[in-house]
């Protein structure tokens, strides 16, 4: 979704369109170094990814924990709400 945004802002006419490019490029490398921690860190717990699936409520991860099939699900709209969230925090931490 950053890297659509990032290429739409050439085409329009935005005064500060460099800015926001920025941000968002900010905002991606943030992400990634967040994911890459996480990676990591399930890594040293022992816990590995089985499945990901998309519902009609939200996402379903089926992972392995210590040898235990587990399961967590959760609502796409309050993913959304944090996401949307956590780029306005980065957003205004670079300004």
């Amino acid at each position: 979704m950053l890297k659509r945004d990032i290429r739409l802002l050439p085409t329009l006419e935005l005064k500060l369109a460099d800015l926001y490019a920025l941000l968002l490029r900010h905002a991606g490398k943030d992400n990634a170094d967040r994911l890459w921690a996480a990676r990591q860190q399930m890594r040293r717990r022992g816990i590995r990814i089985l499945g990901r699936s998309r519902t009609a409520a939200g996402f379903e991860i089926k992972y392995l924990c210590r040898g235990y099939e587990c399961m967590l699900a959760f609502d796409s709209a309050a993913f959304i709400q944090d996401l949307a969230s956590r780029i306005g925090a980065v957003s205004q931490n670079r300004l």
